[in-house]
């Protein structure tokens, strides 16, 4: 079945027989389409189920009326979720009203959906004498995701709720069903739905808000006191919410900050600042969100845990075996202070592993300036060690002005199973790596390399992220090193493009600056978009500024966190550099959304670019970069037939993340465990104490951490 749409309802007989009429007539306007309408009444004691069971009878579209009979709206939700039959899944309330064009919207989002997208959509009030609350009109649509880092700068869930909620059943898949602990009829008696977007956001799943989904709610609220009952209890699950994900996330604590500087904005000031006609203050705020953290600390210290409402097998989804310690150590500066290839295909190949059931941590260099750096100096003043630790990123992230003098202490103390040095005074790391006698595998990501005697390291197992990289690690210290590309959450890159500009990402002079601005210069009527990547030095700023001043055609833009926001205007992608680049991630970034690229022959951009591109000498004449990009600007066809070959490209089996991973795992494993003389006899051993019970798949971790003293 396509769709199903969920109601979990509890006394509200008034209401329940015009929220079915709304969901049958979105579903009749969106004919043909394969749907069900699941109902779940959770312990009614009035009408309802008759009702329930009286408009099912006369309906044309299937109906199954479900009955839970422990309170709570997650309760509700999980029995649905049980029994329901569709491969999207709708949620609503019961005293909501689904908006004709409902379903044919949602059916048109998800046709386009290339990945997992949690979405929700406009809520307006249905009776417009109840309060304005619970609602959300915004005319924008929004998208939220921890690639983006979005909880950093806005508050995750905020723009969503329960009763205009949808999702795949596969997202189900990955992040669960939902916590019987929170939400109306729980312990935390909110928050229930928020919760889930929190938990979908850090299972790397696309939180969407998009205004053309649109219900109507009926919320009853009218007078003030009901209007502050409502909101501080909703505002004491929040803080529920803080106390639990404070250390998986600290940035999703971080509308408590925000609400603490307005509460203390209100005492100065005397004047509320948040909704003052209905009596609520960001005072209000505060104090529910400290009493919500309080009541989730106590019942989760002096309360038996909640029960795993996971769903069985087989749509509960279970980790890879075996799951490992991994390290990665570099030279480099590390995400947020420096979004540079390497550091965005590390991160994301740590998410990816950290999906897989694995544990990670990164130890990384330093950079002076900006309010991370400061807090980062304070912590390594306050106690008194030369090396700070943040988990930022989302996992533990140790930073050292000499990080090849702390890879002993950070390995004591995260204890890893197999430490991965990542390009950055590679020999250096990899030989403090050796030190610790834990196994150790090099990844290439750069052609750089350091000079030094890496036949002192041993037979160490490498990894290039491309072919050209690994004949350079070849042909430079006669090594062979298997070839994974540079890993890319495709997701947080993949947009619509509405093809307003050329765009040149990182405008420094190693990267073909002079050669873009001259481009730029000969091709006045077409806007460019130059979009800065690694730091810039004051005097290499002023340079270009100076430069780019004298292009009106030509418009400089700061780092993007979210490069779907670059990507989202690009119609060409501009390459020129002059550096012997080892793949040139940024293609495949752009690759990913039908961007042709009009790139270099350096290193290993061929590679990168494939048939999705033009090659050009970025040594030979400017005249014949300006011809290719004149001639993609306004040449529709060509442009098709290259927007097509991009997306090709970028769609090939060694890219795919699931290939990339797999990869990356048995590599991992091959470094760690011993030998296969070695691991052949720890295995018949064990087979003898279990009495040949004994299973691979279960004990291999064992075997990873047992054979380091074998």
């Amino acid at each position: 079945m396509r769709l199903s749409v969920i109601v979990a309802t509890k006394n509200r007989a008034y209401a329940i027989a015009g929220c079915l009429d709304s969901i049958a007539a979105a579903i009749t306007h969106a004919a043909p389409v394969d749907a069900e309408i699941v109902v779940v009444d959770n312990g009614s004691t009035d009408d309802t189920g008759a009702i329930i069971k009286a408009w099912a009878s006369a309906s044309a579209v299937p109906v199954q009326l479900l009955f839970e009979p422990k309170s709570g709206l997650s309760c509700a939700h999980n029995r649905a979720l049980r029994t329901a039959r569709g491969d999207l899944l709708a949620f609503t309330d019961d005293d909501c009203r689904l908006s004709e064009d409902y379903i044919s919207q949602l059916l048109r989002y998800d046709a386009a959906d290339t990945g997992l997208v949690l979405r929700g959509g406009r809520i307006e009030l249905g009776d417009p004498t109840d309060l304005p609350l619970t609602i959300n009109t915004s005319p924008t649509r929004q998208q939220w995701s921890r690639a983006a880092n979005s909880a950093r700068h806005d508050n995750i869930g905020h723009s969503l709720a329960g009763c205009n909620m949808t999702m795949r059943r596969a997202l189900v898949e990955r992040v669960g069903s939902f916590d019987e602990g929170f939400g109306s009829g729980a312990r935390i008696g909110s928050g229930g739905d928020t919760d889930y977007f929190i938990r979908a956001y850090l299972a790397d799943v696309t939180l969407e808000y998009v205004p053309d989904m649109t219900v109507f709610h009926y919320h009853g609220r009218k007078t003030n006191d009901a209007g502050q009952k409502l909101l501080r209890n909703y505002m004491t699950g929040n803080g529920a919410l803080y106390a639990r994900y404070l250390f998986k996330d600290p940035n999703l604590c971080r509308p408590f900050y925000w609400d603490c500087k307005q509460a203390l904005k209100e005492i100065i000031t005397g004047k509320n600042t948040f909704l003052p006609d209905i009596g609520v203050s960001h005072r209000d705020k505060v104090v529910s969100s400290v009493r919500g953290a309080a009541r989730y600390i106590f019942l989760h210290k002096n309360e038996k845990p909640l029960p795993d409402t996971r769903f069985p097998s087989p749509m509960r989804r279970e980790a890879p075996s075996p799951k490992m310690k991994l390290l990665f150590i570099t030279g480099q500066k590390y995400l947020p202070q420096v979004y540079g290839g390497t550091q965005l295909s590390t991160h994301q190949l740590c998410r990816s592993l950290l999906r897989r059931g694995h544990e990670v941590a990164v130890l990384g260099s330093f950079m002076h300036g900006g309010l991370f750096a400061w807090k980062a100096k304070m912590q390594r003043r306050l106690l008194l060690r030369t090396l700070s630790r943040d988990t930022h990123m989302g996992y533990p992230v140790w930073r050292s002005w000499f990080p090849s003098n702390e890879v002993a202490y950070v390995s004591k103390r995260e204890k890893p199973d197999l430490i991965i040095v990542v390009s950055g005074n590679t020999i250096r790391m990899a030989e403090a790596a050796k030190q610790t006698q834990i196994p150790i595998i090099i990844d290439f990501h750069d052609v750089a390399f350091d000079e030094g005697p890496f036949d002192a390291l041993g037979n160490v197992p490498c990894i290039a992220n491309s072919h050209f990289t690994a004949d350079r690690c070849r042909s430079t210290y006669g090594v062979n090193s298997i070839v994974i590309a540079p890993f890319i959450e495709k997701e947080s890159y993949r947009t619509e493009t509405t093809r307003e500009n050329v765009t040149f990402i990182n405008p420094i002079p190693l990267k073909g600056r002079d050669v873009a601005l001259e481009i730029a210069r000969l091709c006045p009527d077409i806007p460019f978009s130059f979009v800065e990547a690694w730091p810039l030095s004051a005097e290499l700023r002023q340079e270009l500024m100076q430069k780019v001043s004298t292009l009106p055609n030509v418009k400089l833009l700061p780092l993007q966190k979210d490069m779907r926001e670059v990507y989202g205007k690009c119609k060409i992608l501009l390459v020129p550099s002059l550096y012997e680049e080892a793949y040139g991630r940024v293609v495949t970034e752009a690759q990913v959304s039908g961007i042709p690229v009009v790139a270099s022959t350096r290193g290993g951009l061929p590679e990168a670019v494939g048939t999705g591109g033009i090659l050009l000498d970025s040594d030979g004449s400017v005249h014949a970069w300006v011809t290719a990009i004149r001639k993609l600007w306004q040449d529709n066809q060509h442009y098709a037939e290259l927007s097509a070959a991009a997306l090709a490209h970028a769609t090939r089996p060694t890219i795919s993340g699931d290939y990339q991973i797999n990869t990356w795992e048995r590599a991992l494993l091959a470094a760690a465990l011993p030998s296969p003389a070695k691991r052949a006899a720890i295995e018949a051993e064990c087979k003898r104490v279990f009495s040949g019970a004994f299973d691979t798949s279960r004990f291999r971790d064992a075997v990873i951490r047992e054979t380091r003293d074998y």
